[in-house]
C-alpha cells in the first residue's frame, strides 16, 4: 500500500508527463466517444477505478498506465496541469467531464499546513468506530451482518462538500460492499440508485445533510 501511494504522489507532482500529451493530442476523438454530453454533466462511459472515477489507459515502455479521465478532460479543454496540482468537480461528479465543472486545486502544502498523518489515521478510526457502533456493526440498508472487513462506513454527503471532510456519525452510515457501491453511484454520477439516495440514507439513521454540516462544522 506504501509504495502505491507513493507512485501516485509523484504522479501527482509530475502533472501531465510530456509522454501523456502526445497521446491525448492525437486521440481526442476517441476519448470524447466515450463521454455522455447529454446532461449539464459530461459523463465518463468508459472503465473505472476502485474509487469510481473514470479512467483511461495507455502502453508506456511496455507497461499500462491509467490517468484519470477528468484530468484527461481537463488537459484537452482547458491546457496543462501545473506540477502537484489535483483537477478538482465543482459539480463533486467523479465521472464528469464537463470542462465548466473542472479545477485546479492547489496542492494542500500550499492551501493549509497539512494534517499529520497519524492524526487523519485517528480521524478515520474514530469515524468508522463511531459509525459502526451506532449501526451495530450491521449494514443499515439491507440489514446483512458479514463481518467488520466487509462493512464501510460511507459518508452520505461527499466529504469535499464538508469544512473538515465529514467525519461525524451524522454524515456516515453502515453499509455492505453490495451496498456500498450502489451508494457510491450518487458521487460518481449524480444519479441515486433507488433507495440509496443521500436523503434516503439520511433518514435511516435518523440525520439529515444540514445536521451533518452542522455537525461538521462544530467538528463533533
Amino acid at each position: 500500500m506504501r509504495g502505491l501511494l507513493e507512485r501516485r504522489r509523484k504522479r501527482r507532482a509530475a502533472g501531465l508527463p510530456e509522454s501523456m500529451r502526445g497521446v491525448i493530442a492525437q486521440n481526442p476523438d476517441k476519448f470524447w466517444c466515450k463521454v455522455d454530453k447529454t446532461g449539464d454533466c459530461w459523463l465518463w462511459t468508459g472503465s473505472q477505478n476502485t474509487g469510481l472515477y473514470g479512467q483511461v489507459g495507455r502502453v508506456l515502455n511496455g507497461k499500462k498506465t491509467m490517468i484519470l479521465a477528468h484530468r484527461y478532460a481537463y488537459f484537452l479543454t482547458i491546457g496543462e496541469i501545473p506540477a502537484g496540482h489535483d483537477v478538482r468537480h465543482t459539480c463533486l461528479i467523479r465521472l464528469c467531464c464537463n470542462p465548466a465543472h473542472l479545477f485546479l486545486r492547489r496542492p494542500k502544502a500550499e492551501v493549509n499546513r497539512p494534517e499529520p498523518v497519524m492524526t487523519k489515521k485517528r480521524t478515520r478510526n474514530a469515524f468508522r468506530k463511531a459509525v459502526f457502533g451506532r449501526d451495530r456493526f450491521q449494514c443499515v440498508v439491507c440489514g446483512g451482518r458479514p463481518g467488520i472487513d466487509e462493512l464501510d462506513p460511507h459518508h452520505i454527503t461527499d466529504r469535499n462538500e464538508m469544512t473538515n471532510g465529514g467525519y461525524i456519525a451524522e454524515n456516515g452510515i453502515t453499509l455492505c460492499k453490495e451496498c456500498h457501491i450502489k451508494a457510491e453511484q450518487f458521487h460518481a454520477t449524480g444519479q441515486a440508485v433507488e433507495g440509496y439516495s443521500p436523503d434516503d440514507l439520511y433518514n435511516l439513521i435518523g440525520s439529515s445533510k444540514g445536521e451533518a454540516i452542522d455537525a461538521d462544522d462544530r467538528g463533533v
